[in-house]
This record gives structure tokens, C-alpha cells and sequence, in this order.
């Protein structure tokens, strides 16, 4: 992989990072298989048979690679290769399956370090090495082989696909006989699982088949597609996450079968799907997964366009006792979500009350305000409580023989909630008052009680019986930002002059728009 700015000719790969061909070999025609040999030394190695089964190793731009690259593996009969696999464990040793010829074998492994060409006419007096055509080991005379897979825990271990209708697990110290064998018609295509080396998937068609190891005799999950498969893998980096690719399909199918019931004939098998479409709705020719970093997948198209991307997992989420958001990002790492200021969740909001003692000072009313100022629905129910609170606290210094009780409102105070009617009287005050500058003062009647003031008490109101308390009263409300309450307390005492002036500071300043009257 290289980053983006890279000589040499790119691929089409929608990254950070972008994928450079580095070299290419056109000497080989008739290729079938191709393995790329997993040794760290040297790199760049790859195992390629042809029609013919000649199988050859190539390397690519390193002289060091000469004592393994350009030998060549013949078979003794000319057959068609159907697959090449290196072993994961010991590198050495690479397996070649053919089809049927007389009762040839038709698997072969090589062990392509240690073995010798041998000798003939025509190489002993030559300086160049000839092909080896002795094998390892070889299996399955007079039969044909489709599939192959090595055990990732046990490098003497592996499965093999035979016949069409037969999957048999050999060991190489023992290879008379298969250890497990079992028929079955899933054998075009075969895995082991490489995080639980117990768990084997084969696919034939359109039907793939999970075995285990320990109960081998029938599958212990079964899944069908709608197309012939044309590739199946394992994710190297997730337990039991099997991936599936069908013909001319732009999905790469992804099931989750970990939760398989063992030996559950009469209960339905489910796994747990997921369709990832790499290049949207175009078909894709194949898929590869990264040996390492978790989630990361290669898709390839069949004009050659790659694309490297990661796949986001469906993830659980919890909440912490503190209200972060918890969530996996893979299997190391966890996220902390913290909450934001503006969070609206009601629990978000009973926590930030709680923190803040809401409803909790009974002293101090006014810090109840506090813990609810971005929420003006609760302000008149605790402004009302909070001169309540006032009212009472007065009274109880004063001789006043109607004591206002603790929970109470304007129609109880006026009485107008009674049944016979003795409805408190006001009495009748006359007070001067002009309109406007210039205008000659006329007479108007007020009228006052004791109730009516302790209902405008309630409501936060004051009098203008004393003019400087009233004045201050009013410019209180302007600095605390409610200069429409301010405008309707001074209109409703006829105080005209003062409310146009709180509306010509409004406009000017362009504080708030008089949409409302609060109480």
C-alpha cells in the first residue's frame, strides 16, 4: 500500500490510501490456481499451476528469492489443476489438487524446500535443475479432489473435498486413512473456521453447510442462496463470521452463526445476516479480508477497480450510571459518548435538576429558579410558589388575623370560590391622571383591598402606591431581559408615558418582541 501521490500505475481504490501495482509476470499462460506462500522470507512469493497441473514458483523483484523461485512441480499425468493452498504453519509444505486420472492420486503435497529434483539422462550432465515429480505425500488414488483446507492450529491436520460427495480429514503421519469422513454433496468449496479450528464451512451450488469437527457426522447449520456461490471465507479477526459471495451479485453476505443450536434437527437453524455492497449496485468478481486489522475487507470488480474499506459492526450501546454513552469500537477499544449541553433527553434534564438540589431549598426558594432557567413553562409555577413564600413570611411578623394559607390562589383570595356569596369589598379610591404632556389630569377611580394587594403580591406585582419602589420595581424587570411584563404592569396602572418608553427601548435595542404578557 502506498499514499496518495505515488508513481507507478494506480488502481481505482476510493481510500486514504491508494494501491500501487508494484510488479507482474506475463511468462506463465494457462494459469488456474495461484497461492501467494505465507513464508515472511522471502516475500513475494507466489505458487502458480497450469492446465497441465505444472505447478511453478514465482517471485517478484528480489534476487534473494533463488533458491526458491523457478522451481517447478510436475505431475506424472497431465491433469487440470483445481487448487493450490499453502500451509499456514509449516510454509514448506503446499498442496495441489487434480482430477481423476486412472487411479492416480489426486492430491499432492509438496514440500517445496526439501525436495530434489530427480535425477535423469538429460540432467546429469546439465548445470540447470529439473522439475520435481516426487511428492511429499499423495492421497486419493482413482479419485478427484475440489476443494482443500489446512488446519490453522495443527499443521499435520487438513480436509479435503473428494469425489464429488465425500469430505475426509487426513493427518499427515497417518495418511492410509482418513481420520473423520463424512458424505455429504457440499464440496466444491471448503474453510476452516481460523479462530476456532473446530468449525468448518463447505459450500456446493447455492448451499453452504457449517460443520463441526466434534459432531461430524451432519452439518449443524445449513444456509441457502438464491445464486451458485462463487466464493466463501472466514473473517480472520471475528469468531464465527462466515462471508459469502454469489454469482453475479454486488453483495458481499456476511452471517453470523455463533449462536447455531448442535444437533437441533426439528428446530429451524438461523444465523444472523448482514449485506454489504461495496460499489453499490454493481456486480463484484471477488473479496479479501485483512489477515490482521479487524473489519477491514478488499472488494474487487471484474474490470479490476479495488475498494478498501472497513466495515462498521452493529454495535450494543449503554448508558453509564453518569450518562455517557458506552459503545465498542472493536474488541480493544470502547468510546465514552459524553452528553451535550443542549441534550434534551428528560433524564439528561432530572439529572441536571437533581445535581442542582432542585426543589430542595425550602428556605431559599429563589435558587429552585436556578436549576430550571431553560425552562420557561416551570418559571411562573415557582415564581408564584417563590412570592407565596414571601407573602407568608411577612404575615408572620404581622398581626394580620386572615392569614394567608399555604397552598392558595387569586379566586380563593378574593372569594370567589365561597358558597354564600360574602364576597370581600373594595374600597373606591380617586386618583388623578393625565394621558399625555400638556393634557389637563382627570379622575379616576382605583379600587383597593387587602385582598387585591396580596393577589398582586402572588402574581409579582407591585403598587404604585409608592412611586420610587414602582420605578425600581419596573426597571428590575427591563435588566433581568422581560420588558414585556415590565410594558403591561405600567400600561395597567396607567403609567402610558413609562410603557412607550420601555417599547422605544426595546425597539432600539432590539431586545425581545412583544409577542406575549406574562403575568
Amino acid at each position: 500500500m502506498r499514499k496518495n501521490g505515488s508513481t507507478g500505475p494506480v488502481l481505482d481504490c476510493p481510500s486514504t490510501l491508494a494501491v500501487a501495482r508494484l510488479a507482474s509476470n506475463t511468462d506463465l499462460q494457462f494459469m488456474k490456481c495461484v497461492a501467494w506462500c505465507p513464508r515472511p522470507q522471502p516475500k513475494n512469493v507466489f505458487a502458480v499451476a497450469q492446465a497441465s497441473g505444472r505447478v511453478s514458483i514465482v517471485g517478484f523483484g528480489n534476487d534473494k528469492n533463488e533458491d526458491l523461485v523457478g522451481k517447478e512441480f510436475n505431475v506424472r499425468f497431465n491433469r487440470q489443476c483445481n487448487f493450490l493452498s499453502w500451509n499456514a504453519l509449516e510454509t514448506n509444505l503446499l498442496a495441489e489438487g487434480l482430477d481423476r486420472n486412472r487411479n492416480e492420486p489426486c492430491v499432492l503435497i509438496w514440500d517445496v524446500v526439501n525436495s530434489m529434483p530427480e535425477a535423469s539422462d538429460r540432467t546429469r550432465h546439465s548445470f540447470s535443475e529439473g522439475p520435481v515429480t516426487k511428492p511429499f505425500a499423495e492421497l486419493g488414488s482413482g479419485e478427484t479432489s475440489s476443494s482443500f483446507s489446512w488446519c490453522p492450529t495443527d499443521a499435520k491436520t487438513f480436509v479435503v473435498g473428494m469425489a464429488n460427495k465425500h469430505l475426509r480429514l487426513f493427518d499427515l503421519r497417518d495418511i492410509n486413512k482418513p481420520r473423520l469422513e463424512t458424505h455429504h454433496k457440499c464440496v466444491a468449496g471448503i474453510c476452516f473456521e481460523p479462530l476456532d479450528s473446530n468449525k468448518i464451512a463447505s459450500y456446493m451450488d447455492s448451499h453452504i453447510a457449517i460443520w463441526d469437527l466434534r459432531s461430524f457426522d451432519r452439518p449443524i447449520n445449513t444456509i441457502t442462496e438464491s445464486k451458485s456461490v462463487m466464493k466463501m471465507a472466514w473473517c480472520p479477526t471475528k469468531v464465527g463470521v462466515l462471508s459469502i459471495l454469489c454469482k453475479d451479485s454486488p453483495t458481499v453476505k456476511l452471517h453470523d452463526i455463533r449462536h447455531a443450536i448442535y444437533g437441533a434437527d426439528d428446530v429451524e437453524q438461523a444465523s444472523v445476516e448482514r449485506n454489504i455492497q461495496p460499489f453499490g449496485k454493481t456486480h463484484l468478481s471477488s473479496f479479501a479480508w485483512h489477515p490482521k486489522q479487524e473489519n477491514r475487507l478488499m472488494a474487487v470488480l471484474p474490470n479490476g477497480t479495488l475498494r478498501d474499506m472497513t466495515i462498521f459492526e452493529r454495535i450494543s450501546m449503554e448508558w453509564s450510571s453518569s450518562f455517557k454513552l458506552m459503545m465498542p469500537v472493536n474488541k480493544d477499544t470502547l468510546r465514552c459518548v459524553e452528553e451535550s449541553e443542549n441534550y434534551g433527553d428528560i433524564s439528561a434534564i432530572m439529572r441536571r435538576r437533581i445535581t442542582m438540589k432542585y426543589g430542595l431549598h425550602s428556605k431559599d426558594v429563589a435558587q429552585n429558579l436556578k436549576a430550571i432557567e431553560e425552562e420557561p413553562h416551570l418559571h411562573g409555577l415557582w415564581r408564584w410558589i417563590l412570592n407565596l413564600h414571601n407573602v407568608m413570611a411577612a404575615q408572620g411578623h404581622s398581626n394580620y388575623r386572615h392569614r394567608t394559607p399555604a397552598s392558595v390562589g387569586v379566586i380563593s383570595i378574593l372569594g370567589f370560590d365561597r358558597d354564600d356569596n360574602s364576597i370581600m369589598k373594595s374600597e373606591p379610591v380617586d386618583v388623578l391622571w393625565k394621558a399625555s404632556e400638556g393634557a389637563k389630569y382627570s379622575k379616576r377611580t382605583h379600587y383597593r383591598s387587602q385582598q387585591r394587594l396580596l393577589a398582586l403580591q402572588l402574581c409579582g406585582w407591585l403598587t404604585d402606591q409608592h412611586r420610587d419602589k414602582f420605578d425600581a420595581f419596573i426597571n428590575r424587570l427591563i435588566e433581568q431581559g422581560d420588558p414585556e411584563r415590565a410594558t403591561a404592569i405600567a400600561l395597567f396602572y396607567l403609567h402610558i408615558k413609562r410603557a412607550l418608553e420601555i417599547l422605544s427601548e426595546c425597539a432600539m435595542n432590539s431586545a425581545a418582541s412583544l409577542c406575549f404578557v406574562r403575568q
